[in-house]
């Protein structure tokens, strides 16, 4: 099946660019999911891929929200 690019690469450098050591409890205070949010992820998909996708969407949230120094909780 042909992939198609969604993010042009100057828009997928802002992804992939961290410009500061990131070192285990950074990381897993970004991007550790809740157990709240994890049920949410098996509740509305059942497919392993949109599971994933979905969850990646969630840890990209958690970094933006920590950028901008709030941390809500998801609903669902």
């Amino acid at each position: 099946m042909p992939t198609r690019e969604l993010l042009a690469p100057s828009q997928r450098a802002q992804f992939t660019d961290f410009t500061a050591p990131l070192d285990d409890r950074t990381l897993a205070r970004f991007y550790t999911l809740s157990d709240t949010e994890l049920e949410l992820i098996r509740r509305r998909h059942r497919r392993g891929s949109t599971q994933l996708g979905f969850a990646v969407q969630l840890g990209l949230s958690h970094d933006h929200d920590q950028r901008d120094g709030v941390r809500g909780a998801v609903s669902g």
